[in-house]
């Protein structure tokens, strides 16, 4: 038996569920591996048994029965780091009356030859089988021991307890042991080969990459309600279980390839790299501090699929240039500051000219009215749905002298400000 050697700390040991969520969530955004929080009693396995099981024939570290034997142990302080005849790992950490499950993740990346061999021990491998442990093995974090090691004790750090005193077991199952190193009692029922293994995992992936072509083409046509739609069916697919006291699943890699689907989905509908960019550098933004909140970070997908699809939309039904395509993104994020045409231009890498010319011949308007008309219109959104002061919603859209806001408002809308707003209050809008 080892036990860890950092450096002792002072602090009260163990100050409670909360911080032990925190440390939690923080080495599942450090390790990139799913992490489980709950009580002894409270802890269900259902969730990282869906997860983490290949096949109860090779892996009898992740039956049910050994994990709860486990979680029965009358240890206080105690660190388990199971091992299977596969090679993937879990660790299962006993602080108190808490228990935290890790992983499962593995070591080192997959090489067939290695693969073949440890299913050898068991069976033949036939192709099929050869795929579906790729698929699973693949889809497991990357862990080394050293990396662990000090991940572990800056976690218990960070929860509050003193790493110093867990006692460390490393159990290792080779491929003929079945029993239970503890002593504990495990089914000696006959093995069956696939238990956990409840679908074809060929027709998985090829549901996968469906589900994601569908995304796709939704996008590129402009279709944002559809877009969403298969957003969600996606996500469906690919979300685990539930059933976890607390289940906390790293989202980083997650959100990059998501967003790199939405992006190159916008691409192939020809719309100009430049707007791509700057849409999607906006949510990247607001979704790194989002951290493990799926539910906001699939709202933020949504959006991105919505601004982009509008972008999609007016570029096919108004036949604009790239060029006043990008032009008129610009307007859209910048009608609130001090903006001229030289600001544009300057941006585009053009003359002024050239761009007064595009913008003339596309829309039928100037700069100085486009600007105009997007700022009117924020306004009016503004005053139909907030209770601002007609001066700071001017001042907001980007006109400082409000008499001249009235003035303009009421040429393009045949009312006052004031009367627009009481006319879609009394339509209830």
């Amino acid at each position: 038996m080892n036990t860890l050697q950092p450096k002792r700390i002072n602090s009260p040991r163990g100050a409670g569920v909360t911080s032990l969520q925190d440390a939690a969530r923080l080495l599942a955004l450090f390790l990139s591996v799913p992490i489980y929080v709950g009580s002894r009693l409270e802890l269900s396995l259902a969730a990282f048994l869906s997860q983490a099981v290949f096949s109860e024939r090779f892996q009898p570290c992740y039956r049910a029965e050994y994990l709860e034997n486990l979680l029965r142990i009358d240890e206080q302080q105690s660190i388990y780091v199971l091992e299977d005849p596969l090679g993937t790992r879990a660790v299962l950490i006993l602080a108190d009356e808490n228990a935290i499950l890790i992983g499962p993740f593995v070591p080192s990346v997959y090489q067939e030859k290695h693969a073949h061999a440890l299913l050898s021990v068991f069976v033949h491998p036939d192709s099929a089988l050869m795929l579906r442990f790729k698929t699973y093995w693949c889809g497991l974090a990357l862990c080394d021991t050293e990396t662990l090691s000090r991940a572990l004790s800056s976690f218990l750090t960070y929860a509050q307890f003193v790493p110093a005193d867990f006692a460390l077991h490393h159990v290792s199952f080779s491929a003929a042991e079945t029993r239970n190193p503890l002593d504990a009692k495990v089914s000696s029922n006959p093995l069956n080969q696939g238990a956990q293994t409840t679908s074809d995992p060929i027709a998985k992936i090829e549901e996968r990459y469906a589900l994601e072509a569908r995304l796709m083409q939704e996008i590129a046509a402009g279709r944002t309600d559809e877009a969403i739609a298969a957003l969600h069916r996606m996500l469906r697919q690919s979300r685990p279980q539930e059933g976890m006291t607390l289940e906390l699943w790293p989202q980083e890699s997650a959100m990059a390839i998501m967003r790199t689907i939405i992006r190159l989905s916008a691409c192939a509908s020809g719309l100009p790299a430049p707007i791509i960019d700057a849409i999607s550098l906006d949510y990247a933004q607001q979704m790194r501090r989002l951290g493990n909140d799926h539910r906001k970070m699939v709202r933020l997908y949504e959006r991105m699929i919505t601004d982009l699809c509008r972008e999609i939309r007016l570029m096919r039904e108004k036949g604009y240039s790239p060029l006043t395509m990008r032009a008129l993104h610009l307007v859209s994020r910048g009608f609130k500051q001090p903006l001229s045409i030289g600001d544009v231009a300057a941006e585009l890498q053009v003359s002024e000219s050239t761009l007064s010319r595009s913008l003339k011949t596309d829309t039928g308007k100037s700069f100085t009215e486009l600007l105009r008309d997007t700022r009117l219109r924020e306004a009016a959104a503004a005053l139909s749905t907030t209770s601002l002061p007609v001066q700071q919603i001017a001042a907001g859209v980007g006109i400082d002298d409000s008499n001249y806001f009235v003035k303009v408002f009421r040429k393009q809308y045949e009312m006052t400000p004031t009367a627009y707003r009481r006319a879609r209050r009394a339509e209830g809008v």
